[in-house]
């Protein structure tokens, strides 16, 4: 994102945090009002309201200070509200984030709701991503690389180290590689080697010679 729009949503959150009620599309054309040209404006006020979604989403999640929002009693038998200083509402089918104060305490409740989908969706997401990263890990092992001490980019320069288990000759181009099988170790050297063939190796085993095996 560039600076430009950095500054214009600091603009609208500052606005926000000022009390401002209006509708997102009225702060995007309120500070894009530098920006010549009609058709740039209207692309503009798009993007900023995409980018201020997108910021104060991120503000809301990452655990702002709290508010209370306290009515003047005398004594302190009524309850407050806690919430996030800018609340995520969602007003005639559009979203949006207010300040604390000018929001209706049944959006307070939705926004709780939202913030805690919004941190299963992306604990869902990590775990996900976690578990794949892992399964990734323990592949690259099986082959023969080592990401315990490889990066990505040593594992780039290696190349293709597989090793065809029916014919022993390495890749081999327009003859691409086939799972043949796994195979176990002893207990306690690691996983089982994964053991890859080339496709007319695999597809012409147990009839003719391997396609690639000298003699």
């Amino acid at each position: 994102m560039n600076q430009q729009k950095l500054i214009l949503i600091g603009h609208m959150r500052a606005m926000r945090m000022n009390g401002d009620t209006r509708p997102l599309r009225e702060l995007a054309r309120d500070v894009a009002h530098l920006i010549t040209g009609a058709e740039a404006k209207r692309s503009l006020e798009q993007d900023i309201c995409a980018a201020y979604l997108r910021e104060m989403r991120k503000e809301s999640l990452d655990g702002a200070e709290e508010v209370e929002l306290s009515l003047p009693f005398e004594t302190g038998d009524i309850g407050r509200y806690r919430t996030q200083q800018i609340v995520h509402v969602r007003r005639d089918g559009l979203e949006d984030f207010l300040k604390h104060d000018v929001v209706l305490g049944t959006e307070i409740n939705a926004h709780d709701a939202w913030e805690v989908l919004q941190r299963r969706r992306t604990l869902a997401h990590v775990e996900k991503r976690q578990k794949e990263n892992a399964t990734h890990t323990e592949e690259l092992r099986a082959i023969g690389y080592d990401p315990a001490t490889q990066t990505n980019h040593d594992m780039h320069k290696l190349g293709d180290i597989r090793v065809c288990v029916l014919c022993g000759e390495g890749p081999i181009a327009g003859d691409p590689w086939e799972h043949e099988h796994e195979t176990p170790v002893v207990i306690g050297e690691g996983a089982g080697r994964i053991g890859w063939a080339h496709r007319s190796c695999n597809r012409s085993k147990g009839s003719t010679e391997m396609a690639h095996q000298t003699i």
